[in-house]
């Protein structure tokens, strides 16, 4: 384990651990679905070396009682299930609203303030290398966007 230090950099069998102590909210397209107290224990470890370098990425593992959500999750198995959205530090600032149609093949939607403009969301892309890790096994990449950023959510590539 390591102790975090700033624009520390891991190797690949590095492993950083750090207690979050404010609240996870999770939501969808329709508005929040939760809120988690802190504390929530994270690692951050190695996820995927590929033609992006090695990138490292924050896990943990939650569980969240049914009768505590405001309605039923709905995973998704062309994008590993993924159901929803999860935003840490979650401010009263004005979110800048990503827009959907910069994306094709939106595939999820996230709307945390519900005001009927999407926050963030997920599209797939065929992977050219065909060589996407995990399950499912259909070589799609998945992108998370929101107003000011892109972010890979799945090793693909060489």
């Amino acid at each position: 384990m390591l102790s975090p230090t700033p624009k520390q950099e891991l190797n690949y069998n590095d492993t950083l651990k750090f207690t979050f102590n404010n609240t996870i909210t999770v939501f969808d397209q329709n508005g929040p679905i939760t809120s988690i107290p802190g504390p929530t224990h994270f690692k951050i470890q190695f996820w995927c070396e590929n033609d992006g370098g090695i990138q490292h990425r924050p896990t943990t593992e939650l569980t969240i009682q049914k009768s505590k959500t405001q309605r039923k999750l709905k995973p998704i198995a062309a994008i590993q299930n993924i159901a929803c959205f999860a935003i840490t530090n979650l401010s009263t600032q004005k979110l800048t609203p990503v827009n959907p149609t910069q994306s094709k093949d939106v595939v999820l939607t996230g709307d945390i303030n519900n005001d009927s403009n999407p926050d963030c969301l997920l599209s797939t892309y065929p992977d050219d290398a065909q060589n996407c890790d995990s399950h499912p096994n259909n070589n799609l990449g998945i992108l998370l966007h929101s107003a000011n950023n892109t972010c890979y959510l799945r090793c693909c590539g060489p």
